[in-house]
């Protein structure tokens, strides 16, 4: 049997979630519905792709969504580098709540909203994914990444969804502990792979770029 390749390479992984939209602002759910970045979100791009100038970045990928694609795209101007979208990296399928606000969910699916709140990991929405298949996915698409790519340093940006699910992966957390994590728009997050040690986690939902330290707690995690 050959030698996993994962056992033999070391990298750095800068996950970053998109700036705002006017949806997140509105606290309207996206899903796959394609959203761009607004005013503010476009300025929260820059300035992560400012915050990263002294990362010598050797690879971009992103969800396919605009306003994924719109903050990778500013990162990857100021490495000239080419931004390669992954759909295994779009955010989670949100079903019929797609386009629908936080109010009309809880007046129109009280119950699945209370499952999305207390046991997100049992939470469905009709014609939408489970947490789980979000991981499944994004997982294996990043240890292919890790495995296939020649760089040494690799930004993903994806969605505050998937970003929890890959970060709780590598800290060995179960489904049931979602909420546990935050991710505001433009979070940073640095993991090291150490070939076959395994993850590490040197940041966590880094604002800093963003806000004063003393009003990252307003932040929304939406």
């Amino acid at each position: 049997m050959a030698a996993d390749p994962c056992r033999e390479v070391n990298r750095t992984i800068i996950l970053i979630r998109h700036g705002e939209t006017e949806w997140n602002k509105e606290k309207i759910f996206r899903g796959h519905k394609d959203v761009p970045l607004n005013g503010r979100g476009q300025g929260q791009a820059r300035d992560t792709a400012r915050a990263l100038t002294g990362f010598k970045i050797d690879e971009v990928y992103s969800s396919p969504l605009s306003r994924a694609m719109m903050t990778a795209r500013e990162i990857a101007a100021g490495h000239d580098l080419p931004v390669f979208p992954r759909e295994s990296f779009i955010d989670i399928d949100f079903g019929v709540w797609e386009g629908l606000s936080l109010k009309e969910i809880q007046q129109k699916y009280p119950r699945e909203y209370r499952s999305w709140v207390e046991t997100p990991h049992l939470w469905k929405a009709s014609g939408g994914e489970t947490l789980l298949e979000v991981r499944e996915r994004s997982w294996k698409e990043l240890l292919q990444l890790i495995r296939e790519v020649s760089g040494e340093t690799l930004v993903v940006v994806t969605h505050r969804v998937v970003l929890k699910m890959l970060l709780m992966a590598v800290l060995g957390m179960g489904d049931n502990q979602f909420w546990m994590l935050q991710q505001g728009p433009c979070a940073l997050n640095v993991i090291k792979y150490w070939g076959g040690r395994g993850f590490t986690v040197e940041c966590l939902n880094d604002i800093c770029h963003l806000y004063p330290l003393s009003q990252r707690v307003s932040a929304i995690d939406f």
